[in-house]
This record gives C-alpha cells, structure tokens and sequence, in this order.
C-alpha cells in the first residue's frame, strides 16, 4: 500500500507537471515519525510529496473562482507560487486508563491540496484546499504495517477500531508578516494569523516565527516548513523555529464525523494547544536537505503525553 500511496503521489504531480503552462518547479518530499522521540501513538508518522511552481495550471483554474477575495496582483512586489500535494497521516490514539494506556483508534487521512502563496509588501499569504477521505479505505494500516517491517517491529495493533469512512473538504487561509530583517535578509522575524474550517478539522491560530539563512529560506505555512527557495548554484544553510496556539474547535479523530452524532470516549484537553517547530538543513544546487522536530501539547483530555513530539526529514530538489 506504500508503493500505491508513492504512485499515485507521482502519477498525480506527473499530470499536473504536464498541464503547467511553465517549467517545473520543486519537489519536497516529506517523511514524519515519532520513533525517534520513542513513542509509536498520536500522529505517529506521515509521507508527503508536494509539487512547487510559479504557476501550476490545474491549481489555477481551481483557484480562479477565488480570486476576487485574494490580494490584488498590481500591488508592487507582487509573487505567487502555486502548490500541489499528495500525503497521507497516521494517527494512533491512546489514553491513560487505570489499566495503563490503551488504544482508543487508529485512523488515517489521506488527501490532495492544492494551494496558491502570495508575497506582497511584508506579507505572505496563502490560499489552501484539502480533499481527502477518513477511514479503512485511506490505507493507513497498511501503510503502517509495512514502515513497522522496514524497522523490524511487530504490525500495529489497533487497526480494528478505525474512525468510519468518510470524505474529507478543508479550506484555509494563513497571513504571515514580517516584523523585522536584517539588511541583507539573512535574518527574518514574523507573526502569522490563520483559521482552517472544514473536516478533518477546524481552528483558528496566532504565531511567531524566526529563521537565520545563508543562500537558503524555509517557506512556512500554518507554522510548519512547507518548501525552501535557494539559488540554482552554491552551499547555503538554516535554522528556524516556529511557535504557535490553536484554538480548536473540532477534530474528526477526537470528535466524530462532522454532521453525524456520533459520541466517541475522548474529550478536549484544553481551549488552546500549543505548539513549536524547529529545525536546521543545508542546500546544495538546489537540492536540499532540512532536519526537524515538531512538539504539541495535549488535544484530548487523556492524551498518554503531556507533551507529544515527532521527528520530519524533508529532502527538495528541482525537477
């Protein structure tokens, strides 16, 4: 299911790379696990491939009807870059019980997103789609079953008790403004401000983020590293951290489906969760390499860590 998971990823990106009225862009490959933090629940682990270009012909026209309610493209330094996306996220659930912890559920999500940045004045702004499906019929466990035989462990138990199918439509928009910058850009401190309404959540955030770079910048978006723009020739490198607090109000793993009464044994932990990336890579001739961990605190009420963190190699190259 893995190799059906990467195929679709390439068959996917491949047909919008030959739809693109320009020439291909970057692709970002993106592998999550929290094995290196010891744990094997919560979000547990994720495989992402995203497609970035100046302009991506298929997210064009599926950002077009939208347009009017985005910046306007005459105001000067003006940029946008379009983005396409194939991932799927795991998730295992526990909670602490008397008995010690035990499985609640384990799901996965898989989705397509497109999305379109825009750069104006002090500001990056993005525009972002998310369809996918919930349930035995995302692959999860398979997909899982065979990362555990990569690394030599046991099948994952759990997969018994998956949230039911059901499809997935998320919409959000970030806003991130850039506070300070040295003069020559090395150095950039920034606050963002996002919402995301739809399934498989919906939220509202505030952030604040740093990054140092030598010939190279990391591309946040909803306070995770999303890309990096580098020059087509030479060494460069970065470090950057990023901060925020979520206020959510619904989550179909915690939750249930969306317009379904559907009781389920978790609960909310907390009215805000928070949350830190950081991270450090290298490029070179645009192929690059970042090294992060991401930390969150608790988003139901027995929650088997205070704190929850998971590990992310993202590995760029143009195309």
């Amino acid at each position: 299911m893995i190799w059906r998971t990467l195929i679709v990823s390439l068959t996917f990106i491949s047909t919008g790379l030959m739809a693109s009225s320009v020439s291909a862009g970057q692709i970002t490959v993106q592998l999550d696990n929290d094995v290196v933090f010891g744990t094997d629940r919560q979000y547990t682990g994720g495989f992402v491939v995203r497609w970035t270009d100046d302009q991506i012909a298929l997210v064009d026209a599926l950002i077009s009807p939208f347009e009017g309610l985005l910046p306007d493209k005459n105001i000067a330094g003006y940029k946008q870059a379009d983005q396409l996306t194939v991932g799927t996220e795991l998730y295992t659930l526990q909670q602490k019980t008397e008995h010690g912890n035990e499985t609640v559920s384990n799901s996965a999500w898989t989705h397509v997103d497109w999305r379109r940045f825009y750069w104006y004045g002090k500001n990056q702004s993005i525009l972002d789609f998310r369809a996918g499906w919930i349930g035995p019929s995302s692959g999860g466990r398979q997909i899982q079953n065979a990362i555990h035989q990569v690394i030599g462990n046991d099948n994952a138990s759990g997969w018994d008790r998956q949230v039911p199918d059901q499809p997935t439509l998320q919409v959000g928009f970030e806003n991130r403004h850039t506070v300070f910058t040295t003069k020559d850009e090395r150095f950039r401190l920034v606050h963002s401000l996002s919402g995301v309404v739809g399934s498989p959540q919906i939220y509202a955030a505030a952030g604040v983020g740093m990054q140092y770079g030598v010939d190279m910048k990391a591309v946040m978006s909803f306070n995770r590293l999303n890309h990096i723009v580098a020059p087509e020739k030479g060494f460069g490198w970065l470090i950057f951290v990023d901060a925020s607090a979520r206020y959510e109000a619904y989550n179909a793993f915690r939750d249930g489906r969306l317009f379904v009464d559907e009781k389920t044994s978790l609960k909310p932990a907390n009215d805000l969760i928070p949350s830190v990336q950081y991270g450090a890579g290298f490029v070179y001739n645009e192929v690059s390499v970042v090294f992060s961990g991401s930390s969150f605190g608790k988003f139901y009420r027995e929650q088997t860590e205070d704190i929850f963190r998971f590990a992310s190699l993202i590995i760029s190259f143009p195309v």
